[in-house]
């Protein structure tokens, strides 16, 4: 599932109920405002203004039960030591408290 930039946050809860049972992934990132870049100015889970804990509910309710991918897209983090972006990711993730 990847609904990034394809539909306002207002719709993300129906869209995903109309593709139950056909979610094959679940990607997140997060949102830094202002945007300077659509795929480069991207943060960490939980840094940005997205949803994400009500987005996961939607993409369960939905059906979906497999991993959960982290898109690092941002110029930041590319610019980082690799080892330093991937603990990153990992701390972030973990700071969302998502059982299971």
């Amino acid at each position: 599932l990847s609904l990034h930039d394809a539909l306002p946050i207002s719709d993300l809860r129906e869209s995903t109920s109309r593709i139950a049972g056909r979610i094959a992934g679940f990607h997140i990132s997060d949102w830094i405002t202002p945007i300077t870049g659509e795929l480069t100015s991207r943060g960490m889970p939980g840094d940005g203004c997205i949803d994400l804990n009500s987005l996961k509910t939607w993409v369960e309710d939905a059906g979906y039960r497999g991993p959960i991918e982290i898109e690092v897209l941002s110029a930041y983090w590319w610019s980082q030591n690799p080892l330093k972006t991937f603990q990153k990711a990992v701390d972030s993730f973990s700071k969302l408290n998502w059982k299971d």
